[in-house]
């Protein structure tokens, strides 16, 4: 029984990240369309710089690589298709993750009038977040098992703990690793320290000097803090998801 409700729970997850994924890049698409004019009009003229760069690789890489992630994660495919692309469908996303980073730590360092200490103290927490991220692409990462139990699925990576097993005598008289996804959860981790850095930057400044600011300087604080608090909580939620079973 213990089996049978860990196989349905793994199934209904895959299922609920197939629906996730699509919304997602529903949104994403609507958000475009939507203020597509204001694009044109304010950032495509604006001369090319670190911001402008980050902002439409933000912006357009995820659209570019929607098909192959949909194809990847929402279809269902073999266990050899799946062997040879769940490693590319995980590095293609992160990415997408680094440049919303990027962009949060460009802004907090614009902030913060530009201080060579800050920059420093973000770029440091940017590239263990990058390095950690390449630590688990390159070694940390295995198949889902489900396809012990299914001929075809979705092409999902997760973390591999060799030492964790289930004794699946009714299928193959074998032991299969269960997904244990803290690898990802230091990810998330990590990107949460990280956000949370840049908040304090951005309050500590906004203390010291918030009576020099002028009206564009507080629509920045207010939509600035709005950003961070919003992805801190998201990383919040998925270090709850990725590291439940961990213990």
């Amino acid at each position: 029984m213990a089996l049978q409700q860990l196989l349905v729970s793994g199934l209904n997850a895959v299922a609920v990240w197939r629906y996730s994924m699509i919304a997602a890049y529903v949104v994403c698409f609507y958000d475009w369309v939507i203020s597509l004019d204001q694009e044109v009009a304010l950032i495509y003229p604006a001369p090319w710089n670190a911001v402008k760069v980050a902002y439409m690789f933000c912006r357009y890489y995820p659209m570019a690589i929607a098909p192959f992630h949909l194809w990847g994660l929402v279809g269902n495919h073999e266990q050899r298709v799946c062997e040879s692309v769940y490693h590319i469908l995980f590095a293609c996303a992160m990415p997408t993750f680094l440049s919303a980073q990027f962009i949060l730590m460009l802004r907090t360092y614009a902030f913060s009038g530009r201080k060579t200490p800050v920059l420093v103290a973000l770029s440091i927490t940017y590239l263990g977040l990058a390095g950690v991220i390449i630590w688990v692409l390159s070694k940390e990462l295995t198949l889902s098992p489900l396809f012990f139990v299914t001929k075809r699925n979705a092409c999902l990576a997760v973390s591999d703990e060799p030492n964790i097993t289930v004794l699946v005598s009714v299928l193959q008289r074998n032991t299969v690793p269960i997904p244990i996804a803290y690898h990802v959860g230091i990810i998330s981790v990590l990107a949460t320290i990280f956000d949370c850095l840049n908040i304090l930057v951005v309050l500590r400044h906004w203390v010291r000097g918030r009576d020099t600011f002028g009206p564009l300087g507080k629509s920045f604080l207010k939509q600035g803090m709005l950003v961070y608090v919003v992805m801190t909580a998201l990383n919040a939620l998925a270090i709850c998801a990725f590291l439940r079973h961990v213990g």
